[in-house]
Parts: C-alpha cells; structure tokens; sequence
C-alpha cells in the first residue's frame, strides 16, 4: 500500500467529518471511567516534573486529549488536518498550541522533548506506526511517558459493528448507506484506508510491547457506544481494543 495514498485518504475523511465527529465517536461510561483513571495516573507523575510539556499525535478534534487542558498542561496537538485543528477548543487553563503537519515530517524536523506522548485512537491511522513509535521514544524526556489508547487488535466483531451501526444511525443517518456500502465493496475509499489498521491489518502489538521501554499497564477491553453492550461483550470476553501506558 502506498504510504501516500493513506495519508491523503486521512485528510479527505477529516475534512468531510470533522463537524460530526464528536458527535459520531461516543463511548460508554466504562470506557470514560477507565480513561479518567489512566488521566489521573499519568497526572500524578507529571506532576513530580517542571512545566512538563503534551504530544497528542493526531489529536483530531481534542476529544481525547482535552482533559490534560482542563488540568492546566501545556500541550501541542498534532494533526495533518486543519479542518480538526480548527475544531479543537482549548477548555481549560492549559496552553494549547496547535500544530498542522504530517506526523513523520514533524518528528524529524522538531528537536522538542515531550513530558508525554499520547496516541489517543489515532495509532491505527499511522502506516508507517513503527517509524512513528520508535520517533515519539527518541522524543521522550528521560522518565517521560508513552500513552496509547483506544487502538485495536482484532477486526471488529458482530456486535461492535452493530453498535456502530445503531450510532450511526442516530448521529449521522444519512451516512448510513454509504458507509455499509464502502466498507462492503469500496475497500480503498477514504473512509475504509484512512483506519488502514482497522479495517485493512493489524497493529502487531508484540512489537509496540517490546519497544516500550518499560510498561505500567496494559488493558483490554471492548470500544463500543452503549454500556449494556460492553456489558455483553464484556461477559463474552470479546476485547479486541487496547491501551497502555509505558515510561521511558
């Protein structure tokens, strides 16, 4: 595949659902919980160093990385699309700076050092992810932090797709049809390579395990919209979603 055609595939998607993405990627209260608790972890530690310093690569519209804002963190969020950076409001006391730049291009021309690196559901979008992870290690302060979340091992199952579905359909119905269809039989349009480790491979998780330099903690867990279907998938023990935290 070519490393182009993905990257212009992201920025096309971004620009067509920028305005609804929020709205389109809602989770369960376990899956918010769950990221409180990893926020405040990390929070803990960098409140141990100096002014530390943010990375969101491929921070989108900030749903994710918002929350170290609202705790008063300077961050630098990172995206290759404007149309998303437009969309990132700074809520909180934080320093927010906004950077519009492709991820590789940006690790080798930036000298900055980072208190913490996140990759907040934006990993399985990279093609190049190993260059990318083994770039974000060498931009690590000593004792800094690797934070991924929300990425998956496994393709979605029944359930999860029919969570997604229902979300779908409540959020964006007109979208319905062309997004079956697309995923069905247009297996290079923008919407099926832009989450090329979704639907097209896999992340190798064996690998990020053996590059981080030293791991806090791993979890697995369902990524779905409605608690009474993480529930289920819970019960099923279908977990195809991970996060993790790691400490150079």
């Amino acid at each position: 595949m070519d490393q182009n055609k993905i990257l212009q595939a992201n920025r096309n998607l971004s620009k067509e659902i920028s305005r609804s993405y929020n709205a389109e990627h809602l989770f369960c209260n376990q899956i918010w919980n769950s990221y409180w608790i990893d926020i405040k972890f990390i929070s803990g530690i960098l409140k141990t160093k100096k002014e530390p310093i943010i990375l969101d690569v491929g921070c989108g519209t900030g749903l994710l990385s918002k929350a170290f804002l609202e705790l008063g963190y300077t961050l630098y969020a990172l995206d290759l699309s404007q149309d998303m950076l437009d969309l990132y409001k700074n809520p909180g006391k934080g320093e927010l700076i906004k950077i519009c730049a492709e991820i590789e291009k940006f690790f080798k021309e930036n000298t900055q050092k980072y208190d913490l690196i996140m990759f907040a559901a934006s990993l399985h979008h990279i093609y190049e992810y190993k260059k990318v992870v083994r770039m974000a290690l060498e931009a690590l302060e000593e004792n800094g932090l690797i934070f991924i979340f929300n990425e998956p091992l496994k393709k979605r199952s029944l359930l999860e797709l029919f969570d997604a579905f229902i979300n779908k359909l409540i959020h964006s119905p007109k979208k319905v049809i062309p997004t079956v269809y697309n995923h069905l039989f247009k297996k290079n349009s923008d919407a099926v390579l832009a989450d090329y480790y979704l639907n097209h491979e896999r992340l190798d998780m064996e690998w990020i395990i053996k590059k981080m330099p030293k791991i806090i903690q791993i979890h697995h867990y369902p990524l779905v919209t409605y608690s009474i279907m993480y529930q289920l998938l819970e019960k099923l023990e279908i977990k195809n979603w991970f996060s993790l935290i790691a400490q150079k």
